[in-house]
């Protein structure tokens, strides 16, 4: 209940590293666990795979005490602030408090002085964004990675971004290859699209068509190719 979150969130800062690693991830065992509602039929419920699931609401004590993690003196406790924030954000992908969080805070550890911690930024990166370029963008929901990229262009993340990329290509995780369907050409085009189009923090993304996303997308990958 909320004693068991508050003892993790105060655990965060206790003077072992290990102890607050270990409160991290009991955090974020927490916040993303799918919780069953109880009720008076509750093991009936369960026995029918009737149960009301659900997960905690997502506080702003919670995302602090994450990203308090990430200026850590301890590399373990950094890396799993990124792990962890990112656990989070898979879990609530429809929180803007989360993605801006995550955008803001663990993507900036990307020019961290420990390259352990620099790789597992490069890891979440694939797997939150990278992931989703992958994808047909046939609906007008976009997903989680699409919004992650028009949130890095609207918090003016580009340098970072250009840092993660290049640590990605350095390691060998993206090939470059001057295609529409190159993971690396698709993302810095998307970026490109989206300082372009001059979108501001206050649009919301709900309102964006993702095909329509897809056409710029396609339209200035075109543009560059030519030039």
């Amino acid at each position: 209940g909320a004693s068991l979150l508050d003892a993790a969130r105060t655990a965060t800062t206790e003077t072992k590293p290990m102890l607050r690693a270990k409160a991290l991830q009991v955090l974020t065992c927490i916040l993303t666990k799918e919780w069953i509602r109880p009720t008076p039929v509750t093991e009936l419920a369960k026995a029918n795979d009737e149960a009301d699931y659900f997960r905690l609401t997502l506080m702003d004590d919670d995302l602090q005490a994450i990203v308090a993690a990430f200026s850590d003196p301890s590399i373990a406790v950094r890396k799993q602030a990124v792990h962890c924030l990112t656990e989070v954000l898979k879990a609530h992908p429809s929180s803007p408090s989360a993605l801006s969080t995550w955008v803001m805070t663990a993507l900036p550890l990307i020019i961290d002085t420990e390259a352990t911690v620099v790789q597992k930024v490069a890891s979440v990166f694939e797997d939150v964004v990278l992931s989703a370029l992958h994808e047909d963008v046939t609906t007008d929901d976009l997903s989680l990675g699409w919004k992650a990229l028009y949130k890095i262009g609207e918090c003016n993340m580009i340098q970072i971004l250009k840092h993660i990329v290049g640590y990605m290509i350095r390691q060998g995780g993206i090939t470059f290859e001057r295609s529409g369907q190159s993971s690396f050409f698709r993302l810095v085009n998307m970026c490109k699209v989206h300082c372009e189009a001059g979108l501001s923090s206050s649009v919301v993304h709900a309102d964006v068509s993702a095909v329509d996303v897809e056409e710029r997308l396609n339209a200035t990958t075109r543009t560059m190719a030519a030039t």
